[in-house]
C-alpha cells in the first residue's frame, strides 16, 4: 500500500506505517488516529531525508504579524521546517489532519468515491483552512523580510 522504502529498515518502516495506516481506518476515524499517523510517516521520512527539516506541532501564524495587538492567528497541526542560528524559523510546509470519512474506509480507489458529497464537503472546508494558513505563513514571512530590510 505505501510502496517500498530502498533503505535497510524500509521494510520494518513501511510493516509499521501499514499497521498504522489500516488500524487508523479500522476504528472510528478520529482526528487523533490521523495527526498521529501522519506524524509517524512525517518523522520517516525525515530519517530518510536525514533529518533536514524539523516538526513545529501547533505552530501558531499570526494572522497580522506586524500588528502587535492582533491576536489572531492560524494553527495548523504539523509545521514543517527549520530552525536558524538566530531564532529564525523558515517554514517549508505543513499539514493539517482532518478525520476520516465513512467513504475512505479500507482505502477505496480514489476515483470511486471523487464524486462523494460529503468528501467534496470536507476537501471544500480542508481547502479554505489550507488557504488561511499559507497566507498566515506568507505575511510573517513578509513581515520578518520586511524588518530585516529595515534593519530591525
Amino acid at each position: 500500500m505505501l510502496g517500498v522504502l530502498n533503505l535497510p529498515q524500509g521494510q520494518s518502516a513501511l510493516n509499521h506505517l501499514d499497521i498504522l495506516a489500516s488500524s487508523s481506518v479500522n476504528g472510528d476515524m478520529d482526528e487523533s488516529d490521523s495527526y498521529g499517523v501522519l506524524t509517524e510517516v512525517i518523522i520517516e521520512h525525515r530519517a530518510i531525508l536525514g533529518r533536514r527539516f524539523i516538526i513545529f506541532p501547533q505552530l501558531r501564524l499570526y494572522w497580522n504579524p506586524q500588528a502587535r495587538g492582533d491576536r489572531r492567528s492560524n494553527i495548523p497541526d504539523i509545521g514543517l521546517g527549520r530552525l536558524l542560528p538566530d531564532g529564525t524559523r523558515c517554514l517549508q510546509g505543513g499539514a493539517e489532519q482532518k478525520a476520516g470519512i465513512e467513504a475512505m474506509r479500507n482505502f477505496p480507489d480514489p476515483d470511486d468515491i471523487v464524486n462523494d458529497p460529503t468528501l467534496r464537503a470536507a476537501m471544500h472546508e480542508a481547502t479554505l483552512q489550507a488557504s488561511d494558513q499559507v497566507k498566515a505563513a506568507i505575511k510573517m514571512v513578509h513581515c520578518r523580510i520586511m524588518s530585516l530590510s529595515s534593519g530591525s
